[in-house]
């Protein structure tokens, strides 16, 4: 997938980039292991990623929570 600024500020909550962001302002490409799928309390469906950048990055030591739709799938 395309690595963006805001997915190397990523704190929590639900990362959905838009399709600018991710085709004009990527900074290269990463990927990361899908390792689960869930739903928040908004009904929003995400995959659980987990990132290869440190217990530090993201949320738990080092997850990513994705938006789960169509779009994800331009990256697999």
């Amino acid at each position: 997938m395309n690595a963006t600024k805001s997915m190397y500020h990523y704190k929590g909550g639900i990362f959905s980039p838009s399709p600018e962001e991710c085709n004009y302002e990527s900074l290269g490409s990463h990927s990361m292991e899908v390792i689960g799928y869930g739903v928040n309390d908004k009904e929003i469906p995400y995959w659980i990623l987990k990132n290869s950048w440190g217990s530090g990055y993201g949320i738990n030591g080092g997850y990513l929570h994705m938006r789960r739709c169509e779009f994800l799938w331009t990256y697999t």
